[in-house]
């Protein structure tokens, strides 16, 4: 018999492609402030009723949550969270509790997309330069930074000091070290202004 492979889906469309295991956050607002409380959970089963999920827990404590109350579902998959609304539609017993949620129509989930670290759009003056294999001589081009994180930048040349796909710099197997510096005159706008080396 040929094998056949099964790849998970990273989007959730429907609740068909919710899977067992899935990570799932449940949120509840708080009767006295209103403010969302969130507690852990995995999905368990997804039946023809609805989504089978373990009891919720709030660090260890298991959060019993009666029948009908309202809830909003978080699973994160494929580097994107899926949310959508649904209610509790009942307890189901057995050696572990757990609940079993409504499941929501296609139209009722949204993906929001998510990164590891969050980036901003920005339009921050810059200089880039790029030192030659001898690490002295440098050419400093001017840049426009379009986007900012954690993690780092991404810079954009004027259309003169455009780049040709496939373009190598140096040595092929050397490590590039591009500094970027911006002016902070416009801070906290973002404007593009003169750069100067900083």
């Amino acid at each position: 018999h040929p094998i056949r492979l099964v790849t998970m889906p990273d989007t959730i469309l429907s609740a068909e492609d919710i899977q067992v295991a899935d990570p799932l956050e449940i949120r509840v607002p708080d009767p006295q402030t209103g403010d969302a409380r969130r507690y852990r959970s995995s999905v368990q089963d997804v039946t023809d009723e609805g989504i089978v999920v373990a009891m919720p827990v709030d660090g260890r404590v298991v959060v019993p949550l009666p029948e009908g109350t309202s809830v909003v579902a978080s699973i994160w998959k494929g580097h994107a969270d899926h949310r959508f609304s649904t209610q509790v539609l009942r307890k189901q017993g057995g050696h572990l509790p757990q609940l079993v949620l409504a499941k929501p129509a296609p139209a009722d989930i949204t993906r929001t997309p998510r990164r590891e670290y969050f980036r901003v759009e920005t339009r921050i003056a810059a200089t880039v330069h790029l030192f030659g294999a001898d690490r002295k001589s440098r050419t400093s081009l001017p840049a426009t930074v379009v986007d900012l994180s954690a993690a780092g930048c991404r810079v954009r040349l004027d259309d003169r000091h455009s780049v040709e796909d496939g373009s190598t710099f140096g040595n092929g197997s050397a490590l590039a070290e591009v500094p970027v510096y911006w002016a902070m005159d416009d801070w906290p706008h973002f404007e593009p202004g003169p750069s100067r080396d900083g």
